[in-house]
């Protein structure tokens, strides 16, 4: 609390938030973050994990990038895009593009015991949407299942710029059932000042591995002929 009190009524747009703090380490290794989630009473597993087997897993993921101690989270897979956190920021990168600078070593949260809740993509989590300018709202649908073995509770988390609507917000479903999350995006003027715009929604769940679930979606504006 001390330390996070330098924060207030600084503006941290272009400048560090490590900086502000004053802390003297900003970069890791795999091996602490694990330490460190161990002292808090997680447990994280370091292992060699391709983007092939990674796409379906529906677990959040530390990732190992090749250029040194350069660390980012794995949030979901698409058909061609991957959606990750990076220094604080989300974004969606082209799976080809990660595969070159991922070393396939990450971290990923210990499985515990054998029965329970387990959310499972069943579609593409991660969209590249391009709509023609005239387009005034966007319609996507993404299948969630529960493959575990415990009932799997989903609650969304509608985004804090009010560029997307959900349904259903809330459910839960039984083992081996699943539900087309429907997300309706207008075409708003920031939109079409940018050409292009990453939508994230997040859903809290009760899966032990992975207790927020993301969908990202880049609309992208096609130019007028």
């Amino acid at each position: 609390m001390v330390a996070m009190s330098r924060l207030m009524d600084r503006s941290i747009e272009r400048e560090r938030v490590w900086d502000i703090l004053g802390l003297e380490q900003e970069t890791f290794t795999l091996q602490e973050i694990q330490e460190a989630a161990q002292r808090l009473g997680l447990t994280l597993v370091i292992k060699s994990l391709t983007l092939q087997e990674l796409s379906p897993s529906g677990r959040a993921t530390i990732l190992l990038l090749k250029e040194p101690n350069q660390i980012i989270t794995f949030l979901a897979s698409g058909l061609t895009h991957a959606l990750i956190s990076e220094n604080g920021m989300t974004r969606t990168i082209g799976l080809g593009d990660l595969s070159k600078h991922s070393t396939s070593e990450g971290l990923v949260s210990s499985m515990s015991g054998e029965r329970q809740s387990r959310a499972r993509w069943f579609a593409n989590p991660v969209e590249v949407v391009d709509v023609p300018p005239e387009t005034e709202t966007v319609t996507e649908s993404v299948k969630i299942s529960n493959a575990g073995e415990k009932d799997l509770g989903l609650l969304a988390e509608l985004p804090a710029c009010g560029c997307a609507e959900i349904w259903p917000l809330q459910t839960r479903l039984q083992p081996g059932a699943s539900v087309d999350v429907r997300v309706r995006i207008p075409v708003d003027h920031w939109l079409r000042e940018w050409n292009s715009r990453l939508i994230l929604v997040t859903f809290k769940c009760n899966d032990p591995t992975s207790p927020r679930i993301s969908l990202g979606f880049q609309i992208k504006l096609s130019k007028k002929q």
